[in-house]
């Protein structure tokens, strides 16, 4: 798999989450976007891109 596909494919994936885990409220009462760390911390699987790669080493 190309870099550029696995960057699209990266893009794509953190997109869905992003709509799945919804936003974060602030103590301001406003809202903001989940950061990528933050979606990484709920997920706790490997990245697209790491799955690729370990695929291939098989």
């Amino acid at each position: 798999m190309r870099v550029e596909d696995q960057c699209a494919l990266g893009v794509f994936a953190r997109r869905v989450t992003r709509t799945i885990y919804g936003e974060v409220q602030m103590v301001d009462g406003t809202w903001r976007r989940r950061m990528h760390h933050e979606l990484h911390l709920r997920l706790r699987e490997p990245t697209v891109g790491r799955i690729t790669k370990i695929a291939r080493l098989r």
